[in-house]
């Protein structure tokens, strides 16, 4: 397998973005929220391709859709993980993980995120 992880560390085709992790607990009464984190993430973030899009069932309800390409995780909503969809800030836009695809054999993680409302 090749390793492009070196390549999403490239100053010259990446971007600084941050991921906004929720977690918490499922319990009596519902989704019990604990403190959010935030990690300084980097990678590429493009336009999603329609390839991209067909991961995600609800892609066609979303206007604005971008897939990020970075060496640090990125999850959606998981009772295994603890946690709802992260929420990347990129160029002051927020964007919620639809879609999540583990590369990591190849150094990387891809996650197609919708462009959320009011920002």
């Amino acid at each position: 397998m090749i390793d492009v992880s070196e390549v999403l560390n490239d100053p010259d085709v990446c971007s600084v973005f941050t991921i906004q992790r929720n977690p918490g607990t499922y319990a009596i009464g519902g989704w019990q929220a604990g403190q959010p984190v935030t990690i300084q993430a980097y990678g590429a973030v493009r336009n999603t391709s329609g390839k991209e899009v067909e991961m995600v069932n609800e892609g066609d309800r979303v206007r604005e859709m971008m897939t990020f390409r970075s060496t640090t995780p990125m999850y959606v909503t998981s009772s295994v993980q603890g946690a709802t969809s992260d929420v990347l800030t990129w160029q002051g836009d927020q964007y919620r993980v639809l879609a999540v695809k583990n590369y990591s054999e190849q150094g990387y993680y891809l996650a197609v995120a919708g462009r959320m409302l009011g920002s």
